[in-house]
């Protein structure tokens, strides 16, 4: 065996094996950078998306528009409507869930420009995400999907990715 540009090559085999080979250490490198940049595209794209529909619920809280008929959404939650009153937990719920885009948003583009300030960034962003959703719940187990428990689950996997797994790699 002899080493040729920091891998071993078998001299004793032919040319199109020893192609091959070199060409399948290549790409099934699994961190190889075409790959780390697909994973890094697609979930830039995906928090891009999440912060989007944090935006839909800004709308639904801002009385802009219904999701769904008859959802009233954040009417009703159980750490702030008897405090505040329905109008300033609509407004509260609205700062908060523009602030989450803001944040989600950010952070995505941030991991599509490879900066190194997108994992602090959405991690607050979603934690911040996962606190609103929990604050202003109705506090009853109906309409649980209106009261945002699909976004509690997308962030807890996005926190899993980020904190535990450090994923994606961006170097």
């Amino acid at each position: 065996m002899r080493r040729v540009t920091n891998r071993w090559v078998y001299s004793h085999l032919t040319w199109p094996a020893r192609a091959w080979r070199r060409h399948h250490e290549v790409c099934s490198d699994p961190f190889s950078s075409a790959r780390r940049f697909s994973i890094r595209f697609i979930f830039g794209i995906f928090l891009v998306l999440h912060g989007l529909v944090h935006l839909l619920y800004f709308g639904q809280s801002a009385r802009f528009f219904e999701l769904k008929p008859g959802m009233v959404w954040p009417d009703g939650s159980w750490s702030f409507s008897r405090l505040l009153g329905n109008e300033a937990t609509r407004s509260l719920a609205s700062i908060s869930l523009i602030l989450v885009a803001l944040g989600l948003i950010v952070g995505g583009i941030g991991i599509l420009l490879s900066q190194a300030w997108w994992r602090p960034m959405v991690v607050v962003a979603v934690a911040f995400s996962s606190l609103a959703y929990i604050l202003f719940w109705n506090g009853r187990m109906q309409n649980l999907d209106g009261q945002g428990v699909v976004a509690l689950l997308i962030n807890m996997a996005i926190l899993l990715a980020v904190l535990v797994l450090r994923w994606p790699l961006t170097e």
